[in-house]
């Protein structure tokens, strides 16, 4: 539970691959957002398992993804960004990716899921204007859908009443299982933040 955005695509031209990546870790080193890339060797076929590590709610995944990408981590409490490629263009998170080579699941075209509830709504903001960015330049299939509903409206005063009625649902729901969750420190000012992000996509010339 928790406020969460969905978002699915292929690439416009596969030969764009590399000058996305080297755009989102340029925008990442930027922002002071944390990343990580995959470089795997497309040509090869993509076999992986999934396996559960005993007496643990963990996993690990086994084998070649066939993946090409970045994910950024713009915020200590908010999920990673997935902008993994299979060579068809497709996007995948390693997850998603993993869990459809071991037939547990079998979308055609996978949404990837970040979830912003415990971020500063900033964070949330900005990385619906990096999606906007993204699918104006290099993904115009690019489908997002936004439980704040900044994507459509671009409001954030709606944004953050959503973000409120979950959070209270969620206390609600903390007080009833008598359970306390400890959230990260927030190391850096979401609203400077939000600011490099604007003024970075600004200057690439598209800004939503």
């Amino acid at each position: 539970m928790g406020l969460t955005l969905y978002y699915r695509g292929r690439l416009d031209d596969l030969r764009q691959t590399s000058c996305l990546i080297d755009e989102l870790r340029e925008i990442a080193e930027i922002c002071g957002w944390e990343n990580a890339a995959l470089d795997e060797d497309w040509s090869l076929p993509p076999q992986a398992r999934v396996v559960v590590l005993p007496g643990l709610s963990d996993y690990r995944i086994i084998g070649h993804l066939a993946l090409r990408g970045l994910e950024i981590l713009p915020h200590p409490s908010c999920e990673p960004v997935s902008f993994y490629f299979d060579r068809e263009g497709t996007l995948w998170s390693v997850p998603g990716r993993a869990l459809s080579l071991d037939q547990r699941e079998r979308p055609d075209r996978p949404f990837i899921s970040v979830k912003t509830q415990f971020a500063p709504a900033e964070i949330h903001i900005a990385i619906v204007r990096l999606l906007r960015y993204i699918k104006g330049r290099y993904i115009s299939n690019l489908e997002v859908r936004d439980e704040g509903g900044f994507w459509e409206t671009g409001d954030p005063v709606e944004l953050e009443r959503r973000r409120e009625s979950i959070n209270q649902a969620l206390d609600l729901l903390k007080h009833a299982l008598s359970a306390t969750e400890v959230l990260p420190s927030i190391q850096r000012s979401a609203e400077q933040v939000l600011r490099l992000v604007e003024d970075t996509l600004h200057r690439k010339g598209l800004h939503g």
